[in-house]
């Protein structure tokens, strides 16, 4: 399994409009991308940071390089509006020995 870790700064007054386009607009496209599992939106308790993490699950580096390739870049200019910086992401390689219920669940 294959993790994609998000950063966004999203401005304070912005929060709910990023939240509402990744509900409606980014969610069912990223279900619709082969080897999609899952997303995990991370938003803070104290939204005055503006620092949101969104980690998607994938089923394999491949798939997620594609939809990176093809489909991220959209995704991006879509959201540029409500941000106060770029975008920043990191790739890992999940382990999935250590969360064998989450897998189970996923799979």
């Amino acid at each position: 399994m294959f993790a994609r870790v998000l950063e966004f700064h999203v401005k304070r007054e912005k929060k709910t409009d990023f939240i509402q386009v990744h509900k409606a607009r980014i969610l069912p496209v990223l279900r619709r991308e082969i080897g999609f599992l899952e997303i995990l939106p991370l938003i803070p308790v104290n939204m005055e940071e503006g620092k949101v993490l969104i980690l998607t699950l994938w089923a394999n580096q491949t798939d997620a390089e594609n939809y990176d390739k093809e489909i991220f870049p959209l995704i991006a200019d879509l959201l540029k509006p409500m941000l106060t910086a770029p975008i920043a992401l990191k790739e890992y390689h999940l382990e999935s020995s250590l969360c064998e219920q989450l897998v189970e669940a996923l799979i």
